[in-house]
């Protein structure tokens, strides 16, 4: 095993997590050595601190591979885990057919896996159109479900049992579509009324299926049937409305979503992501949790033109020209000095600058 640090968000500390790196006063003493075990009182004493960001330590396999980067290093160390990962949910789903429970031991090693994977690299990029070659939707979909929940979660700085109950709730999140009708799910016309409430059922089949497991943790199984939720109430299949809307649905609520436009299905060809950014942050607040939905743009990076961002230099203005992760940015408003006409951050040119909140409505 080998030891990464990375800055995780003082809000997301939890009891267990491992201070990275030495803390220092302004006259360079340490106030906290490097490999202090947080605990409850440890946490606070750190949020009185004033910190915004804490160095943590994760433990992560020994590779002798070169730096991972999802854009560009994939051929083997992620198709190898992908296909092993294809190779268990089809047994998985085998079982489930047969009215059997799958098998959890090896579903929750792959999900290790698939976390390891991602810790494993400092910086994730991930290309979703190298992860959408499998013939099977569903297979297709769980996996890209998965993936991006993880690089999500090591985003927040869920630590190594959040990070594994969250995979795993996703990577099921659509298992209960294996006892809809085939003829239905694939279905290329649009959907009766009553075939859209049979769909519907999906999450509560999944959540059925394997409820009297003890293998399987009860964030996971909440996240399998909530996952179709809203924020304003008008989703399925309990009407729930958001403080009652537990949070790895409300994560994976958003990915689905993201996943399922970007790809082609029987219906429709698939959807632009820029566009599909763009539905996310327009349903903010209805459908969507406006904090998890600015966390999960910034992570795919696919920003549209004409949208509203605040960046961490405190300037706000809008997209004018589009570039993954890096777009450039029209400043309307600056608090540390006048706006120049026409003043323009490229943010592939300011590595230091980067956007904070987005939205689409006015400043």
């Amino acid at each position: 095993m080998k030891n990464i640090c990375r800055q995780i968000p003082m809000d997301n500390i939890v009891e267990g997590m491992i201070l990275g790196s030495n803390i220092y006063d302004n006259l360079g003493n340490v106030l906290l050595a490097e490999g202090l075990v947080f605990t409850d009182v440890l946490i606070r004493r750190v949020q009185r601190m004033g910190l915004d960001n804490v160095p943590i330590l994760y433990q992560v396999p020994n590779t002798n591979e070169k730096k991972l980067d999802f854009g560009n290093y994939d051929k083997k160390i992620i198709s190898e885990t992908v296909n092993k990962t294809k190779s268990i949910l089809v047994q998985s789903m085998n079982k489930f057919r047969l009215n059997e429970l799958p098998n959890f031991k090896e579903l929750k090693a792959i999900v290790d896996e698939m976390i390891n994977l991602i810790l494993s690299s400092d910086e994730v990029v991930l290309s979703l159109a190298k992860l959408k070659d499998f013939d099977s939707y569903l297979m297709e979909h769980s996996i890209n479900i998965c993936l991006l929940s993880i690089v999500f979660g090591v985003k927040a700085g869920y630590n190594k049992k959040v990070l594994q109950e969250l995979a795993l709730g996703a990577l099921l999140c659509d298992i209960g579509s294996l006892f809809i009708p085939s003829e239905i799910l694939r279905k290329p016309s649009k959907l009766t009324e009553q075939e859209f409430e049979i769909i519907k059922s999906h999450s509560v089949f999944g959540y059925e299926a394997i409820n009297n497991s003890t293998e399987i943790p009860k964030a996971s199984l909440e996240a399998i049937l909530y996952h179709h939720e809203n924020e304003d109430g008008t989703g399925y299949p309990h009407k729930l409305c958001s403080k009652d809307i537990p949070d790895f649905a409300k994560i994976i609520r958003v990915i689905d979503v993201f996943d399922a436009m970007t790809s082609d299905r029987s219906y429709r060809d698939k959807i632009c992501p820029y566009e599909t950014v763009r539905f996310l942050l327009s349903n903010m607040g209805t459908k969507f949790d406006e904090d998890i939905v600015n966390q999960f743009v910034s992570i795919v990076g696919y920003y549209p033109t004409g949208l509203i961002v605040t960046l961490n230099s405190g300037q706000k203005g809008f997209i004018i020209r589009r570039n993954k992760r890096k777009p450039v940015v029209k400043i309307l408003v600056d608090d540390k000095k006048i706006v120049r006409e026409n003043h323009q951050v490229d943010l592939r040119r300011e590595p230091s600058i980067f956007i904070t909140n987005c939205k689409l409505n006015e400043l």
